[in-house]
């Protein structure tokens, strides 16, 4: 779980520090070239260099959620339905920049409250769809947790079990030790006896 969440960020953090790198040499070419597409281009990632951050952060925050366990994993959903909602504003800016490029000119349309809406129900879509797959993967992880458990008691067990049976070879042992001092003991009375019977009739 943690490699997984390290390398995301390193991924999302290493492709945001590659576009501010481009940005930079960029905005060097534009003050030496004079291309005026390129220019207004240049200058309109210049002005949203922070929402691309807020979109980054949040977008980052909704994958590492999503990859943590229940119930760790709640705000996860809300990040990613804000994200989404920033991308869709980026990319009305975006088309609002090709439209003043392209020097077009549209009816009487409220591109923003369409963008608005769009923006709404997909925020509203990816928040529903992803509380559903918390709540559906929840038995697995459920499950995953009570194995775990399972898996650590019946190590536990072994290790009791190994316990016990070094203890009984222990005693074991030690009781094979007794036996083996008792036997001597018994061995050595009788010569001791003898030794002791040829030193009185010496006498």
């Amino acid at each position: 779980m943690e490699d997984r969440i390290v390398k995301l960020l390193i991924n999302r953090v290493a492709g945001f520090i590659i576009f501010l790198l481009v940005l930079v040499l960029l905005n060097i070419f534009i003050t030496y070239i004079g291309f005026p597409l390129i220019r207004e281009i240049v200058l309109f990632f210049n002005k949203n260099v922070l929402t691309l951050g807020i979109m980054l952060l949040l977008v980052v925050l909704g994958e590492i959620f999503m990859l943590l366990d229940f119930p760790f994993n709640l705000p996860g959903p809300l990040f990613n339905a804000a994200g989404a909602v920033v991308i869709i504003y980026f990319v009305l800016d975006i088309f609002e920049l090709l439209m003043q490029l392209g020097e077009v000119t549209l009816p009487n349309i409220p591109f923003g409250l369409i963008f608005e809406i769009i923006a709404i129900l997909v925020g509203v879509v990816i928040l529903v769809t992803g509380y559903i797959s918390i709540f559906k993967n929840m038995p697995r992880k459920i499950k995953r947790v009570a194995k775990k458990e399972e898996g650590k008691e019946e190590e536990e067990e072994d290790e009791n079990r190994n316990r016990e049976f070094e203890e009984a070879q222990e005693e074991a042992e030690k009781e094979e030790k007794a036996m083996k001092a008792r036997k001597e003991e018994k061995q050595a009375k009788p010569l001791l006896k003898k030794k002791v019977k040829k030193v009185k009739v010496r006498r």
